[in-house]
């Protein structure tokens, strides 16, 4: 990633940190400071580390992948999905296979190889055996890159959320041994540290609820149930403000035993719904799962193939693969061997492919062209105000941002252009036009298919495009999501490190193009993208699907759906989202609906 180590160098700097405390157990001092100032690429896995070690959460940030970092994610997300899936003899198979190709594993490698081991000894193994062998290789873990981390001096560390999980790992094999009086004293330590360092909000809602988790799981007989339900119910409350499925069925449960042990019947009445509907979605869309894995994430980063993005430009620009070699590489061979996935550009190839194809990287996620923290949170901000479609928000906010380069102004112009249209409702107004000509440049709308996926800035645009052509025009709407859907199925990266843009596009898709379809058709898309956002753990995604399909009913004038209006109503109440009286009102006149229908049948 362009630009990753300055970054980190300079928070490093600004954080006073030492390079010798950040870097330590996962790379030399040397490697960051040379990787700085002569603006090297980093390993993905270490970038991602280095940052949250600084207190960054990198989900919101965007990454064109080299083929092996390619290849280490996908290799790593089958390992895992094995697991939690119970299926640990093919997971340790392919853990093995998979490290001992490695050269020279670097220090996170080993650290996720015995990590991994330790997860399937836990699982596949659950004695006092088990429990014991997954313990020596979680602490295995934590001093590969950890080194001589104890009991007594652990709050000198730094840690990334991996780190932070290793740890919480080892507590949990503990608990598991039997020796709860030792875990629950580092248990309740760990549970104060995790609030005084982490920082960042979704940092914490990735580590906070599974310390929780453990202390309402094993501590139950020697901490004060009131003070577990003041943990429990914070933790529950981070995930609800997060929109996180992941874990949040595991500790729901143990809030509602809470409840009960101390005769607190009305709230454990009022969460077993949420509890028997999340219940329901994991036994019809991932049944026989792992929920209370303490190495799942929920990610919100996006991933992109150099190969896939190369390939996609060049065809965008209409040059054949010998134009596009004669200013980079002796023949186009080589841009053969980059476009399937056989190499990886180096750095100096990488930056001449992409200004042979004059891309102007400010509207590409992947492409860091500030050297602040602040700015990127900033930038995140306004993706995240224009996702949701708030347009007197992006307005506002736009409005608060001085723009830092010429493109960064062209772009500000055009998420200005969307919340005026959002404002006029007008097809024909200026901002639609200006609109369809800042994303021609980058993703033109009307070329005859899509060969890559669309980087989130471009679907920031494309998204209301869309919503915005369909009022007028449904054919060209509907095209336009034909082209994305395949972009989106073709390519090779794990679509779960884009699911943002991913998640909207299906509801987009549902709500538009689901007319076009057969109630089979769009039944097996709705089910694929729920199943999808419950193993990513991307329980707020839920509300817009199920609200999509009551969308794209009313369309047809059919039936409305009860299940989808309850289910879309009761996951909107469960996350607090804005729209859950809208959803409550529509679900009780559906309800009345169907009672009156069946009282005049009878």
């Amino acid at each position: 990633m362009p630009g990753a180590a300055s970054i980190i160098d300079n928070e490093r700097a600004a954080k006073k940190i030492s390079r010798a405390k950040l870097t330590r157990g996962l790379c030399s001092q040397q490697l960051l400071s040379k990787s700085a100032s002569a603006g090297y690429n980093m390993e993905l896995y270490l970038f991602i580390i280095l940052l949250e070690r600084l207190n960054y959460n990198t989900d919101n940030l965007e990454f064109i992948l080299t083929k092996s970092d390619h290849i280490k994610i996908n290799t790593r997300d089958k390992i895992q999905s094995l697991i939690l899936s119970q299926s640990f003899n093919e997971a340790l198979t392919l853990l093995e296979s998979s490290y001992n190709e490695l050269t020279k594993p670097s220090p996170i490698d080993t650290m996720f190889y015995y990590r991994t081991l330790s997860e399937i000894s836990y699982y596949s193994n659950p004695t006092s055996e088990g429990y014991t062998i997954a313990k020596e290789r979680i602490l295995a873990a934590i001093h590969t890159t950890l080194p001589d981390i104890t009991l007594d001096n652990y709050k000198d560390y730094l840690l990334s959320s991996y780190e932070w999980e290793n740890i919480l790992m080892y507590v949990r094999c503990i608990c598991s041994l039997g020796d709860i009086d030792n875990a629950s004293a580092l248990l309740k330590t760990l549970h104060q540290h995790c609030i005084d360092t982490i920082k960042d909000d979704s940092l914490l809602a990735k580590i906070l609820p599974k310390c929780v988790y453990l202390l309402s799981t094993y501590c139950q007989d020697i901490i004060c149930p009131e003070d577990l339900i003041s943990y429990t119910e914070y933790a529950v409350s981070i995930l609800r403000n997060k929109g996180i499925l992941y874990l949040l069925l595991p500790l729901l449960n143990n809030l509602v035993l809470l409840y009960t042990k101390t005769d607190n019947h009305d709230k454990a009445a009022y969460w077993e719904p949420f509890c028997k509907l999340l219940k329901e979605l994991y036994d019809q869309y991932q049944p026989g799962i792992i929920m209370d894995s303490l190495f799942s994430q929920c990610h919100s980063s996006a991933n992109h193939l150099d190969s896939e993005v190369i390939r996609g430009e060049r065809a965008f620009n209409n040059l054949s693969q010998l134009d596009l070699a004669s200013d980079v590489y002796q023949s186009s061979v080589s841009i053969s061997r980059l476009e399937t996935m056989k190499t990886s550009p180096r750095k100096t190839q990488y930056e001449a492919l992409v200004n042979s194809l004059n891309l102007n990287k400010a509207r590409f996620g992947s492409f860091v062209l500030t050297d602040s923290l602040q700015r990127l949170n900033e930038l995140n901000l306004v993706r995240s105000t224009i996702s949701h479609l708030r347009y007197e928000d992006l307005l506002n906010l736009i409005n608060t941002l001085t723009p830092e380069s010429d493109e960064e102004s062209e772009l500000f112009n055009t998420y200005k252009a969307i919340a005026k249209w959002g404002q006029q409702r007008d097809f024909y107004s200026p901002p639609i036009k200006q609109l369809k000509s800042y994303i021609d440049n980058t993703y033109p709308i009307d070329a005859p298919e899509y060969l890559r996926k669309p980087f989130q800035k471009e679907f920031d645009i494309l998204n209301p495009y869309i919503t915005f052509i369909f009022e007028d025009t449904p054919q060209a709407a509907f095209d336009i999501l034909s082209k994305l859907r395949t972009a989106y199925e073709t390519s090779e990266c794990n679509l779960k490190y884009d699911n943002k843009a991913y998640i909207t596009f299906l509801i987009c898709y549902i709500k538009y193009y689901g007319q076009t379809l057969s109630n089979s058709e769009l039944s097996k898309i709705l089910d694929d993208a729920i199943a999808y956002c419950v193993i990513c753990g991307k329980g707020h995604s839920l509300i817009g699907l199920y609200w999509a399909k009551i969308i794209r009913d009313m369309y047809l004038d059919k039936s409305p759906s009860l299940t989808a209006a309850y289910n879309s109503y009761m996951l909107a109440e469960l996350y607090m989202n804005s729209s859950a009286e809208k959803k409550k009102q529509y679900y009780i006149e559906v309800l009345n609906s169907r009672t009156s229908t069946n009282s005049s049948e009878k």
